[in-house]
C-alpha cells in the first residue's frame, strides 16, 4: 500500500511538473509581450495602460484624435515606412533563395542522373545531364563529381 502511495504523489508530482513547464513555454512563446532595450518583457494591459495624454476629457474633439496631431506620429510613420520598406527586400530575397533553391536541386538532380547514366556506360545521356548543370551552386563535393564524370566522358570521347 505504502508503494501505491508513492507512486501516486510521484505521478503527481510529475503531472503537475510537466503543466507548469508547458505553461512556461506558452507563455514565452505566445509573443505576448514586447521586448524593450534592456530585454524586460512589457505585456499589453489593454486600456489601463493609457498614457496621462489620452486620458483626459472624453468628449475630446475627433479632430484631436487624429493620428497626424499625436507627438512622435511623424517618427511612428518613419518607422512603418522603413519596416514595410524591410518586408518588401525581404519577401524579394525570399523569392531569390527559392529560385536559388530550385535550381540547385535541378543541378543535383542533373548531375545524379549524369551518375546514373555514366556509370550505366550511356555517355551521350550523361553529357547532356552534365550540360544540364550549374556547378556554381554545388558544394565540393559535388563539383568533385561533376569533374570525375566529366572527365571520364572526355576519356571515353564524349
Amino acid at each position: 500500500m505504502e508503494k501505491k502511495i508513492k507512486m501516486f504523489w510521484l505521478y503527481s508530482i510529475m503531472l503537475f511538473g510537466i503543466a507548469f513547464v508547458l505553461i512556461l513555454f506558452s507563455s514565452f512563446s505566445s509573443g505576448g509581450g514586447q521586448k524593450t532595450e534592456d530585454g524586460a518583457v512589457t505585456v499589453y494591459q489593454g486600456s489601463g495602460g493609457l498614457s496621462a495624454e489620452s486620458e483626459g476629457d472624453e468628449n475630446q474633439p475627433a479632430e484631436e484624435a487624429v493620428p497626424g496631431t499625436v507627438p512622435g506620429a511623424e517618427d511612428q510613420k518613419a518607422i512603418i515606412a522603413a519596416l514595410e520598406n524591410e518586408k518588401e527586400a525581404l519577401i524579394t530575397q525570399r523569392g531569390e533563395r527559392a529560385a536559388e533553391t530550385a535550381e540547385f536541386v535541378k543541378s543535383v538532380d542533373r548531375l545524379a542522373a549524369a551518375q546514373i547514366a555514366f556509370d550505366a556506360k550511356n555517355y551521350s545521356a550523361a553529357r547532356e545531364a552534365l550540360n544540364e548543370v550549374y556547378t556554381g551552386l554545388l558544394p565540393e563535393n559535388g563539383k568533385a563529381l561533376y569533374t570525375k564524370i566529366d572527365r571520364g566522358l572526355t576519356d571515353a570521347g564524349h
